[in-house]
């Protein structure tokens, strides 16, 4: 081989440990980016899996419903006067009532929150 083409460069020490720290830690994260590539494929393929069993499931327990409600009887519901869908309920929330103490003790958060603040 002929030495024309041949090209020297000369690095500082600190520039050349650098550049070699640079491409050892792209290096560390590419290989990090791809376990986390390999791992997410891996969990997306269970989740698939877990969803096709579900679903399989899912229509399993539809056919088994289906089936029950052709041998069960027809039941007849009573109809409902209006009167009796109009029954009013009535509902007031308690009030919860603090304790003294618990008073106290949010007064004395609350002073310590304006003693920071300041």
């Amino acid at each position: 081989m002929k030495n024309k083409n041949l090209m020297h460069l000369k690095f500082e020490y600190q520039d050349a440990l650098e550049s070699k720290k640079d491409i050892l830690n792209s290096e560390k994260s590419t290989m990090m980016m791809g376990k986390i590539m390999e791992n997410y494929a891996s969990l997306r393929k269970a989740e698939i899996k877990k969803k096709t069993e579900l679903q399989k499931k899912i229509k399993s327990m539809l056919n088994l419903l289906k089936k029950i409600r052709r041998n069960l009887p027809e039941v007849e519901s009573p109809v409902i006067s209006k009167k009796q869908r109009e029954v009013k309920t009535e509902f007031s929330p308690e009030k919860k009532k603090y304790s003294d103490s618990m008073e106290s003790q949010l007064r004395e958060i609350q002073r310590k929150l304006n003693e920071i603040g300041r």
